[in-house]
């Protein structure tokens, strides 16, 4: 059976129709209608979501209609499941020049931080929960330059940590880096720094926070069109830690759009690719820091399974405790494409007897997976799933022993979706996360979701 094919975690296209209903604050087993809280027209909508640290939590969106300028909106949901930011939410600016080159985050103080690109470059504001503005007015302009695919990460002090891409006038990009403060000034020199000073095409960065006040990124680089998997640290002066020009992780990257990174804490991150090995795909861990070396020899596999069924899309999670949880999608049966997880110790040895556990062992396709900390000692991980001939989205709570707490088959969230996005989960203290999602009840239009979802049922 073919593999089910991977749709982006994103969906582009827009403008505001309308604030119809907030859904059911509360998860209910039995009920899978959802409605939509926002829709609009246009065939795809790119939505990011993040925590607010008191149980709520903030959407933001993008809001383009075809032939006219592009907006990024954003809405606050208060541990209620309220609309804390009118039914319309924010307009935060209407002048993007790209409905994707955006990001936001949980700014660690309550708050959120985006910075967007804009035409004259790239810009920043911060956000208090009741919508006030850090600062009245306009947004700061942290570059002048254009910010391809941002990615940004909040640092232990209320500040942000970012990285993009950099486009050149020769035609490859490289990758720049910034340190903002709590207030969004640039700290940095301005137009930020180099993260790597090799000459070659630099794309698909991914930033975590170090926990010693700096940041590490990985990201695809390409000299003559040999592709690398590369990563670097840097400190929160702006120093170089791991080389001037990284650390080279694999050769070449594979198939991965964007490396996957978890940090490990202190300094130490773990890195996750796809290759080829045995005519077959399959899923590779390599651990870096802290300092400039590479930890797992040559690289482990993900699996502890033998490398005879292709395994795609890697899910990585760092559990806090200096080990890394790792989720993907598995061919092992031959019928269907089921979602694997692992939980692996800092030296990359798991503590299950087996090695990892299916999510939710159906007859069904299984893809598109999010995952997110439970607050105890585990994880939350959605996905979606064509199970039962309709297409739905299911959630699954694993503990750190490796039980499956909400059913051996998971919880339906919502189902007779039409082409739903990647969703996205949010974790929400110990017990509850939000999960948000998106989807195109029909063609031209597009809907965003959420829901909460609370204590995990008796183990089963």
């Amino acid at each position: 059976m073919p593999r089910p094919p991977e749709r982006s975690d994103t969906i582009p296209g827009m403008r505001i129709w309308c604030w119809t209903a907030v859904l059911c604050a509360a998860f209910v087993h039995a009920s899978y209608a959802a409605t939509p809280f926002v829709e609009g027209k246009g065939d795809a909508v790119f939505f990011r979501s993040f925590e607010d640290d008191s149980g709520g939590f903030y959407v933001a969106w993008t809001n383009e209609e075809a032939g006219k300028l592009i907006g990024l909106c954003a809405q606050h949901i208060d541990p209620r499941g309220q609309s804390q930011w009118g039914d319309a939410g924010l307009c935060i600016t209407a002048r993007l020049a790209s409905a994707k080159d955006w990001h936001g985050l949980a700014d660690g103080r309550g708050g959120m931080m985006l910075f967007w690109d804009e035409t004259d470059g790239v810009h920043a504001k911060r956000f208090h929960p009741g919508s006030a503005q850090e600062r009245p007015g306009n947004s700061i302009l942290v570059s002048t330059s254009i910010a391809l695919q941002p990615d940004a990460v909040a640092d232990a002090v209320g500040g942000t940590l970012a990285v993009w891409c950099k486009p050149l006038p020769s035609g490859r990009s490289v990758l720049m880096a910034q340190r903002l403060d709590a207030e969004g000034k640039p700290v940095w020199p301005r137009g930020g720094i180099r993260v790597s000073l090799r000459a070659s095409h630099q794309t698909n960065p991914r930033v975590i926070y170090d926990n010693v006040s700096g940041m590490i990124v990985a990201w695809r680089d390409e000299v003559n069109s040999a592709s690398e998997l590369r990563v670097q640290r840097i400190d929160f002066q702006g120093n170089r830690l791991w080389t001037l020009e990284g650390l080279k992780v694999t050769a070449p990257m594979g198939q991965s759009e964007y490396p996957q990174i978890a940090p490990l804490g202190t300094g130490e991150a773990v890195m996750a690719w796809t290759g080829s090995e045995n005519q077959t795909n399959q899923i590779y861990l390599q651990k870096a820091g802290p300092d400039a070396a590479l930890k797992w020899g040559t690289m482990k596999l993900a699996s502890s399974s033998p490398a005879v069924y292709t395994r795609w899309n890697p899910l990585l999670l760092g559990d806090e405790n200096g080990g890394t949880w790792i989720a993907w999608e598995d061919f092992r049966n031959q019928v269907n494409y089921l979602i694997q997880l692992n939980h692996l110790h800092g030296d990359g040895q798991s503590p299950w007897p087996n090695g990892e556990i299916a999510l939710a062992p159906f007859s069904g396709d299984q893809g598109k997976a999010a995952m997110t900390h439970d607050g105890k000692d585990g994880v939350w991980v959605a996905w979606i799933d064509n199970r039962l001939a309709t297409i739905g989205l299911y959630i699954q709570e694993v503990d750190g022993s490796g039980n499956r707490l909400q059913g051996k088959t998971g919880r339906l969230v919502a189902d007779k979706l039409n082409k739903p996005s990647r969703p996205q989960l949010v974790a929400l203290g110990t017990g509850k996360s939000a999960v948000v999602w998106a989807d195109r009840p029909k063609k031209g239009q597009w809907a965003l979701f959420w829901s909460f979802v609370q204590q995990p049922s008796p183990q089963q």
